[in-house]
């Protein structure tokens, strides 16, 4: 499996509609459970579930990401 990384250009992942590019921007996951609009904001590449936040959550939980707090 191909694993994407933190680098932009590496991201194969961005050309889903199913990946929030302002989440993979700031080095998260992106994918988003289209049903509900909620966005994974784990950092890319992470090994368990999906941790999906609300879109007015997106925001702080991606600004949380870079500082190691959660």
């Amino acid at each position: 499996m191909n694993v994407p990384t933190a680098s932009g250009d590496d991201r194969q992942d961005l050309h889903n509609a199913a990946v929030s590019e302002e989440a993979a921007a700031a080095g998260g996951c992106g994918q988003v459970h289209l049903p509900t609009g909620r966005t994974c904001t784990l950092e890319v590449g992470h090994a368990a579930s999906c941790g999906f936040v609300s879109p007015d959550q997106v925001e702080e939980a991606l600004s949380l990401l870079g500082s190691g707090e959660e």
